[in-house]
């Protein structure tokens, strides 16, 4: 019985990069919760009879406006680090995406390690351009 041929690098990094762009999206949608939160306590404040209409607290829409925009970036720089790992160029840009998905528990954490130890290969760095 025969060894199965060796696998090539470059399908591994494409995987992924596919993976990135998947957990980045992923990402994005999940960080407009506190959007919806929001509007349905607006909502709920709105219907309700014992209190007088009236908006959501700022700290609440502050809170929502920064989780939403953490959430974008994160999602930016998976997607980005994906891109990076596509076109085999900026290696640091990978790495840093690689850590960066690490915030994104758990999904993330697992991509973010996996990418992580491929990145450490000789023969993977060599691939990369820039």
């Amino acid at each position: 019985m025969s060894a199965p041929p060796p696998r090539d690098p470059a399908d591994s990094l494409d995987f992924l990069a596919m993976a990135h762009y998947a957990v980045g999206a992923l990402w994005a949608m999940l960080s407009l919760v506190p959007v919806s939160w929001v509007l349905v306590a607006h909502e709920l404040a709105q219907a309700s009879s014992l209190q007088p209409p009236g908006q959501p607290s700022a700290l609440a829409t502050a809170a929502a406006v920064g989780f939403v925009l953490v959430g974008f970036l994160g999602a930016a720089l998976a997607v980005w680090g994906g891109r990076c790992l596509a076109t085999r160029r900026r290696l640091g840009v990978a790495r840093a995406a690689a850590l960066g998905l690490c915030l994104f528990v758990p999904i993330g954490t697992v991509l973010g390690a996996l990418t992580w130890t491929f990145l450490r290969r000789a023969e993977i760095r060599d691939r990369f351009a820039g």
